[in-house]
């Protein structure tokens, strides 16, 4: 088990037994299965849920590793900000034909779908505030991942051990996304106007996360860009408002993309084969890796060519590499001039090509 990562899931009855079409699944016969075959997995877990789950829960976990947090599902409704709104535009009939599909959809017909979905984030950052288990990393995963994802990935090749090598700040895996007209539910030419550009592509809300401090620094950005779209009555489901903040913010998240179907077995497939490709932050795109030959070293002295010498001794035995860089700058601020000579013998002797002298007033 990776100790340095947490994964944060939840999983609530919103009733998709009741709607028709593709969008129909049972709970108890596909969405229970599912999470077992999460809560199988031999990682961190922090579950968000409703207490009727909790048995179930502990059947399959052991409480070293699992923090079960009760949250009933009538909470979306009093503790989420945006429930009202979210109703206001999904009964909509302008916003329900957008797209043919939209009107049968979880968003549209599932009163609490679009809260449960849209808290993600803030679950996940509520977690890195609890931090039980003493983690720099965080990712929500869903708790029907299974459904589309081999978790034998976690179990057999164990890619969460992979996942610090390639997040250093904030992660969401994207698809390539080119609707005309709607994104999610969300209407595109408002989309764009929000992504400061013509969207391409959108970010999955089944598997995300990165470092705390991300998390903690993005939870009021995810907060103000979701009651603006919402305040504004533009509403897709939280994949939308992730997608404007990968615009709006490129220099603090890292993307991948994976294939048109927006299947996520696509990313854990790359990181067990350790070849996932990140979109590197904007302000990193063009940048220099940096060599030992760009480090420039800066000696400040005082009255000691001894401890000087120490120093610059210890150096060539532990960091040799150290000595040898071309910029090494001595800045003498002994107050004596008595020093100024030995210094000069030993900043030659190292290769120190500036000498800088403190003046005496």
């Amino acid at each position: 088990m990776n100790n340095e990562v947490t994964f944060v899931t939840g999983l609530w009855d919103l009733g998709r037994d009741k709607i028709s079409g593709g969008f129909k699944r049972d709970f108890n016969s596909h969405y229970l299965p599912q999470f077992k075959n999460l809560l199988d997995q031999k990682i961190n877990l922090i579950i968000f849920c409703d207490k009727s789950l909790e048995r179930f829960i502990w059947q399959h976990r052991d409480p070293k590793n699992t923090v079960v947090i009760n949250k009933p599902l009538e909470t979306f409704k009093t503790n989420f900000d945006f429930y009202n709104q979210v109703q206001n535009i999904r009964n909509k009939p302008e916003w329900k034909n957008q797209a043919g599909w939209l009107a049968d959809s979880p968003q549209s017909t599932l009163e609490f779908y679009n809260p449960v979905v849209m808290s993600k984030f803030f679950m996940l950052h509520d977690s890195c505030i609890m931090n039980p288990f003493n983690t720099e990393h965080f990712y929500w995963i869903d708790a029907g991942l299974s459904t589309t994802v081999n978790l034998g990935y976690f179990s057999t090749y164990n890619v969460q051990d992979k996942l610090e090598k390639y997040v250093s700040n904030l992660l969401f895996v994207c698809f390539p996304y080119d609707g005309n007209v709607e994104v999610h539910g969300f209407t595109k030419s408002k989309f764009n106007e929000y992504c400061n550009e013509d969207s391409k592509y959108v970010a999955r809300g089944g598997f995300f996360g990165g470092k705390a401090d991300y998390i903690k620094k993005f939870n009021p950005k995810y907060y103000d860009t979701l009651r603006s779209t919402l305040e504004n009555g533009y509403m897709g489901t939280e994949e939308s408002i992730f997608t404007i903040l990968c615009y709006l913010y490129s220099e603090d998240i890292s993307r991948v993309m994976i294939e048109g179907n927006g299947l996520l077995n696509t990313f854990f497939e790359a990181l067990k084969n350790d070849s996932v490709v990140v979109h590197r932050p904007a302000k990193f795109k063009n940048a220099k890796i940096p060599t030992i030959e760009d480090l420039k070293i800066y000696v400040l002295t005082f009255n000691s060519c001894a401890q000087f010498e120490l120093l610059l001794n210890n150096f060539t035995v532990t960091y040799p590499e150290l000595i040898a860089t071309k910029d090494k700058i001595l800045i003498n601020n002994s107050t004596e001039r008595s020093y100024d000579e030995c210094y000069k013998d030993i900043a030659e002797k190292y290769g120190f090509k500036i000498h800088i002298f403190h003046q005496l007033s």
